[in-house]
């Protein structure tokens, strides 16, 4: 019930997704009948991006500027920073 595949000797690809964090993109690269690229653009990717030509912050960035630091700690020795990790993986448990 299959059909063979044969694969081009250069071809390019792209699949959109939308998962319940966020969207999903998958890109491939075909270059002499092997697979040259793949790369996946994940939610955690777009959401943890740098600020952009706007200067507007990434969602990763602007919550954890808005984080209170709770951690008790003796020093910057014993400084764990479990809050503001805490916040970033409330994104994508």
């Amino acid at each position: 019930m299959s059909k063979r595949f044969l694969l081009p000797e250069k071809s390019m690809g792209v699949g959109f997704w939308e998962s319940t964090s966020g969207a999903v993109t998958h890109h491939l690269v075909v270059k002499n009948y092997n697979i040259a690229n793949y790369q996946v653009t994940s939610p955690s990717d777009w959401m943890g991006s740098p600020r952009d030509g706007n200067g507007v912050p990434g969602c990763y960035e602007a919550a954890v500027m808005n984080t209170l630091l709770l951690e008790e700690c003796g020093g910057r020795e014993d400084f764990t920073g479990i809050d503001i990790l805490r916040t970033i993986r409330s994104f994508d448990p």
